[in-house]
This record gives structure tokens, sequence and C-alpha cells, in this order.
């Protein structure tokens, strides 16, 4: 089953976490053919102008080669820092990080987000 975005179910969850610093994030995403690589590119490069200045920092970014347990495939994998799970929930119900969102969800054919913390 794809996914875009988490359901209301696991926002409320994630946003009733005690917030205790940095959280990483992991993505995995799935493109669309024709163009959906194009338009996450879009979103990334706004992303990125967007949160930089607070302290929001991709790790790493790379293509999936392939999967070496499990059957997903995925294109893209993107490791995120958050300076704290707060500082995801105002980027997530932001107008201006709504604004761009268009071009994260125009290009996605599925993803998973996976929310970590240093153990």
């Amino acid at each position: 089953m794809a996914a875009l975005t988490p359901t209301p179910e696991q926002f409320k969850a994630f946003t009733e976490l005690q917030d205790e610093g940095p959280i990483i994030m992991i993505n995995l995403l799935k493109f669309k053919p024709d163009g959906g690589r194009e338009s996450y590119q879009t979103y990334g490069e706004k992303f990125q102008e967007m949160m930089a200045p607070k302290g929001v920092e991709v790790l790493y970014l790379g293509h999936a080669v392939m999967s070496l347990i499990g059957e997903e495939e995925w294109d893209e994998v993107i490791v995120v820092k958050y300076p704290s799970r707060d500082s995801f929930v105002e980027m997530a119900t932001n107008e201006a990080y709504q604004e761009i969102a268009k071009y994260r969800t125009a290009g996605l054919l599925d993803s998973r987000l996976i929310l970590t913390k240093q153990a």
C-alpha cells in the first residue's frame, strides 16, 4: 500500500512524544515515472532554502541500488536531522511548507518516513 503522508493517528502519536533534542528522519522514496524525480528535486531545493536556516540538515542523500533483505524497492534514501520533534511539527503545519509540499506529493509514488533517535 502506497503511503505519502502520515495518517492522522500517526501524526497525533508523533506530536505526543516527549521532545528531547534532535531527531533523525529516514526517508525511503519511490518516484513516479515521467518527472517524479524532477518534481521531488524541486521540493528538495525549496525545502533546503526554508529549513537550513532553522537548523535542519540533510545528512545523507543517495540512490537506492537494491534491497538485500525484503521485497521493497526504493529509488532514493534521504537522512535528515531536525533540531527537535517540535521543529518537525512546526514545519509540517506551516503554510509555507504546505505550499512546497505539493512538489513532494506530485513526485512520489510511495514513501516511508522513519523516526529515529540516537541510542
